[in-house]
């Protein structure tokens, strides 16, 4: 995907890093417990989805999914 826009020499500064999130037609997913520490990135990333088990938008946000009916789950690290 970088090739198609910048070549096969990768991204160079924060600038091209802005462009190729900007202009992204591909999604990009985050799965995990919670986005809570991802809040806006959405704004800066096109395409960009949430999967995530507990909604930080109690189901506000149009680009996320979060299982409708689950029971608690304590995790003990974003890692699970």
């Amino acid at each position: 995907m970088i090739s198609r826009v910048f070549g096969s020499r990768g991204l160079k500064g924060i600038s091209e890093i802005r462009t190729f999130f900007r202009t992204n037609e591909q999604p990009i997913f985050f799965i995990g417990p919670t986005a809570f520490n991802l809040l806006g990135i959405d704004r800066w990333v096109r395409g960009f989805e949430y999967i995530v088990y507990y909604d930080s938008w109690d189901g506000a946000h149009p680009r996320v999914f979060t299982p409708a009916s689950k029971p608690f789950v304590e995790f003990s690290s974003s890692e699970e």
